[in-house]
């Protein structure tokens, strides 16, 4: 581990931030390519970098070899991190560069959390499609046994039709709407809940159809 100052990490997350490839190459050999940040739950340069869609480095860092694989201290990894950007592009450029990503799709965060449940928590239903297209388990539940369906009928997206169109691509490919979370709630149940009718009555036509 190359050893940094703390005004030097400053640094280096400002030119994280800002785009600053010119400093990172610069100053290439002061700091570890997979250096953590604490104060960032361990985020890597990488996922720190990813995480913002303000700047583009995170294609610099993968250049230079950055680790694909490195889990925060959330337990979360490139699939997780890539969500918070709200740009589909990054995803779609991670798995075009880097096929074997697919092998993690699944992989959760301490809290049981996939990547693509991860999309529907953080109300990214581009992001879900892509997981889902590239293969991702749509059967794991969290902790909680919360499902991609359930939480699809927890979570209010900015667009309603969204959770509509979450809950049946889920069903049509497979979901079972007789899981219960520990709580005991059937995805039914937590439509009717939250006031998604039209989930609601569409999901009830399933069960009892």
């Amino acid at each position: 581990m190359i050893p940094m100052t703390i005004d030097f990490k400053i640094k280096l997350k400002d030119a994280l931030c800002c785009n600053d490839q010119d400093f990172l190459e610069l100053h290439k050999n002061k700091y570890d390519i997979n250096h953590r940040f604490a104060d960032e739950n361990n985020d890597s340069l990488l996922q720190y970098s990813i995480k913002n869609s303000e700047t583009e480095v995170y294609k610099y860092l993968l250049s230079r070899g950055a680790d694909l694989f490195i889990k925060n201290d959330l337990g979360e990894m490139i699939l997780h991190s890539v969500i918070y950007s709200n740009k589909i592009e990054r995803l779609d450029y991670l798995f075009q560069t880097y096929p074997s990503l697919t092998k993690i799709i699944n992989d959760t965060n301490i809290e049981g959390i996939t990547p693509i449940l991860f999309s529907i928590i953080f109300e990214q239903k581009a992001f879900f499609d892509r997981f889902l297209q590239m293969g991702a388990d749509i059967h794991l539940g969290e902790k909680e046994d919360v499902t991609p369906l359930h939480m699809a009928c927890l979570i209010k997206f900015p667009d309603p039709k969204d959770n509509f169109e979450i809950v049946r691509t889920l069903v049509e490919s497979g979901a079972s709407v007789r899981l219960k979370t520990k709580n005991g709630h059937y995805p039914l149940t937590l439509a009717i809940n939250n006031d998604f009718m039209d989930i609601a009555e569409y999901l009830f036509r399933i069960m009892y159809d």
